[in-house]
């Protein structure tokens, strides 16, 4: 049976033992309201999981525990090892993060170190400590080879003991997840760089601007994780946006949205990055592009194409993949996509400029003669 032990006072800790459908129901509103009042998706909670036979054991963890770590985590409690299992996988399930795991040896059914075992092949980083005055040399043995075993503490033992113990290994284990957190981060980092990079070499040797912007393009989508995209360019003598390159499903080439119109006129006109996560809300979106294509945009980001202080067009990328929402990242890697772009671009038209001024000069100079 599981205990929700919260905010117990010193004289309450052997609480009334609950039965299984009261404390279900309990739970089940308790998460409920949980959900309602949780963090951004991207955020996870902290939660430590306490796993003992005896009520008074768990009353008593809940006691010394809770109000010391209650602004770094939430505490959840069992009486079996089974039932540890189920809690553990529910919150993970929810996105939840266990970086504690106290547990007691000798219980019913499943034995602690096999059960922190389990534990350990699902997160070797989560912090494991056996809590226990029966456990033998060769269960503890075990639990430190098999188990990831952390830290042994022998029953009775003293509040303070147990939290200078645990507040040493939350120290270990924030250190343990920032290390993890760098090296993926960097890893990221490392690779749009390498993107970056190949992009601008792309951009400086190309010929045919058009199938370069495609390709590099492409690869942006793929790793923003976007559905569709589209490069929208300014006609100076229509002022109007018209859509040059697209990527996706639906093919909206040489669709034209008015200067100012639209969330794509809105950012050539504003100058602004645009980052719209429910289309459909936005009295901006120009919904005529939808309706032609028959593709339904959910969300997108829009940032201008400007290069000397001209605004060249707008780079969009359309419904991130999996319902998920766009994050900063993306934003900043589209922004690097549009500042090589737009230098590309604008290099690409004094190059056209000159091609046709020289064109010009050569049809003088063969009628002068």
């Amino acid at each position: 049976m599981r205990y929700l032990c919260k905010k117990l006072s010193p004289e309450n800790r052997f609480r009334k033992r609950q039965t299984r459908e009261e404390h279900l129901e309990n739970r089940r509103q308790r998460l409920f309201l949980s959900n309602l009042h949780s963090p951004p998706v991207n955020v996870k909670k902290y939660f430590a999981l306490c796993v003992d036979d005896e009520q008074a054991v768990l009353n008593q963890l809940a006691v010394q525990l809770e109000e010391h770590f209650q602004y770094f985590c939430e505490f959840e409690y069992a009486e079996s090892a089974e039932e540890g299992l189920e809690i553990y996988r529910e919150l993970m399930s929810k996105g939840h993060r266990v970086w504690l795991i106290v547990s007691d040896q000798v219980m019913p059914g499943m034995q602690g170190d096999v059960f922190l075992a389990s534990i350990h092949e699902i997160d070797r980083q989560a912090i494991k400590v056996l809590l226990t005055g029966q456990a033998g040399l060769e269960s503890t043995i075990r639990a430190i080879n098999h188990a990831g075993l952390n830290y042994y503490i022998e029953k009775p033992w003293s509040k303070r003991d147990l939290i200078m113990i645990l507040d040493r290994l939350r120290t270990q284990y924030e250190i343990t997840i920032a290390q993890r957190i760098m090296a993926v981060e960097r890893e990221k980092w490392l690779k749009e760089l390498s993107i970056l990079y190949d992009m601008n070499l792309l951009f400086a040797s190309s010929i045919d601007l058009r199938e370069t912007l495609n390709t590099v393009f492409y690869n942006i989508l793929n790793i923003i994780q976007a559905e569709a995209g589209s490069i929208f360019l300014m006609d100076d003598k229509t002022n109007a946006l018209v859509c040059r390159i697209c990527q996706g499903p639906k093919d909206i080439t040489g669709v034209t949205v008015p200067f100012g119109a639209g969330i794509v006129g809105y950012v050539a006109q504003s100058r602004q990055v645009d980052v719209t996560n429910d289309v459909k809300r936005d009295r901006r979106h120009f919904p005529q592009i939808d309706e032609q294509s028959g593709f339904v945009t959910k969300s997108m980001i829009s940032v201008p194409l400007i290069s000397k202080d001209e605004v060249l067009g707008v780079i969009q990328v359309i419904n991130k993949k999996g319902g998920k929402t766009f994050s900063q990242e993306d934003v900043n890697l589209l922004q690097s996509l549009s500042s090589g772009a737009a230098l590309a671009l604008q290099n690409a038209r004094y190059a056209q400029r000159l091609l046709q001024e020289e064109r010009i000069r050569s049809e003088l100079m063969t009628r002068s003669r």
